[in-house]
């Protein structure tokens, strides 16, 4: 039972995960201005270096409505993004990769995005990944 439960809140962080890139990768959510400036109005996003000067910890935090986005109304899946680093080459690239010509951007932004997935018994799995997206 307790490994039934285990992989329910893994499932639940996976979805956020995924719920959250692909918000990252839609159109030009990757340029909201929260990922430069603070905004209390999508506390979910963070600018860089804004969870470590401010002693944020996703792996630690008490999540809520004031510090993540909840997936759906059940509150078993919350998610927050945070930007890492902007304007990075991608290491290795060139303008013709492994024989696909590309638009000649090789610089991305990168993301963190840490999720929380909770399940009826109150186990929870916390996820983190790195997302990049080009930013020319």
């Amino acid at each position: 039972g307790n490994v039934q439960f285990q992989n329910a809140a893994f499932n639940n962080a996976e979805g956020a995960v995924s719920t959250a890139a692909s918000w990252l990768y839609t159109g030009n959510n990757f340029r909201n201005a929260s990922f430069t400036a603070y905004s209390g109005g999508t506390p979910y996003l963070y600018p860089i270096d804004y969870m470590a000067n401010n002693g944020i910890n996703p792996l630690t935090m008490t999540w809520s409505g004031s510090n993540s986005l909840a997936v759906g109304a059940g509150g078993t899946q919350r998610y927050v993004v945070e930007k890492v680093a902007a304007g990075k080459v991608l290491a290795g690239s060139s303008l013709n990769t492994g024989g696909l010509a590309s638009s000649g951007c090789k610089q991305v932004d990168v993301f963190r995005v840490t999720a929380q997935g909770t399940n009826a018994r109150g186990t929870v799995k916390l996820i983190q990944t790195y997302n990049s997206v080009l930013s020319c």
